[in-house]
Order: C-alpha cells, then sequence, then structure tokens
C-alpha cells in the first residue's frame, strides 16, 4: 500500500474550496440568466479566475 504524501489534505481542503467556488458562481450565473446580464458576467468570470488558478498549478503557493 502506497503511502500518503503529507500535503494531501491540505491540498484537498483546497481544492474543494475551489470546486465550492466554482459551483457557488455557476448557481449565482443561473440564479439571474434571465435577468441581468452583469451578474451573469461577473460570476462567469470568478469561475475563470479560480479555473485559472487550478490550472496554473502553483501548489506550494496554495498550501502554505
Amino acid at each position: 500500500m502506497v503511502d500518503a504524501v503529507s500535503h494531501t489534505v491540505p491540498l484537498d481542503d483546497y481544492l474543494k474550496d475551489m470546486v465550492q467556488a466554482v459551483y457557488s458562481a455557476c448557481g449565482q450565473a443561473m440564479a439571474h440568466l434571465k435577468d441581468d446580464d452583469k451578474t451573469v458576467d461577473q460570476a462567469l468570470g470568478d469561475c475563470e479566475e479560480v479555473l485559472n488558478t487550478v490550472m496554473a498549478g502553483k501548489v506550494d503557493e496554495w498550501i502554505d
């Protein structure tokens, strides 16, 4: 059996927070899809920012 590395819990917690942020922003966008373009654009921008942060992969910065 392979032992988990020491930073898996903080990394998992960070990524869970990122997934929750994207989920929340998507929910915000969907709630205002028909009545508030500005809110939808902001929510999509938030999603893009979170996803770009994760895709940049700077794990050392996430788990300080």
